[in-house]
């Protein structure tokens, strides 16, 4: 049984992903996601094809965001206000309303799923392991070290 809490962590993790992913390469939301409570992996569709020194300067900057100790907040969102700032292309349209996770200053995104409170919860970020699946799509394995007690 996965445990709720690492969960949890990867989750807010793979959001601190995604955000440097868009920061850095323009990326839009993963093409495909696998949260595990061990290890993770998201796909993502790149302008081209990357390397040790991108997947480092990731790596860096996820671990710099981590130790800023931001807050992670959610809150609710008309879907008409929502349209306006996100891509709801995988919320469903029956939605009137939903849930916003904001990890403050870093990025704000629809999502339903459970995250830590703080990005300090997390531990060192860690890529495991990437490959390019396609000339312009890179998968990233990623792991989460156990969080300062």
């Amino acid at each position: 049984m996965p445990d709720a809490v690492a969960i949890a962590r990867m989750h807010t993790a793979e959001h601190l992903l995604s955000a440097v992913m868009k920061a850095e390469f323009g990326c839009l939301a993963p093409l495909e996601t696998h949260l595990g409570d061990r290890k993770s992996k998201c796909d993502y569709r790149v302008p081209g094809p990357l390397g040790d020194d991108e997947i480092a300067r990731i790596e860096s900057e996820i671990n710099r965001i981590i130790s800023r100790n931001h807050r992670i907040v959610c809150f609710e969102l008309a879907r008409r206000e929502a349209e306006t700032t996100f891509d709801l292309s995988r919320i469903p349209a029956d939605l009137d309303s939903m849930r916003i996770v904001s990890i403050e200053g870093v990025d704000q995104t629809p999502c339903s799923g459970r995250h830590a409170d703080t990005t300090s919860q997390l531990g060192r970020f860690s890529v495991q392991s990437y490959d390019m699946r396609e000339p312009n799509v890179i998968r990233i394995r990623f792991r989460l070290e156990s969080p300062p007690v």
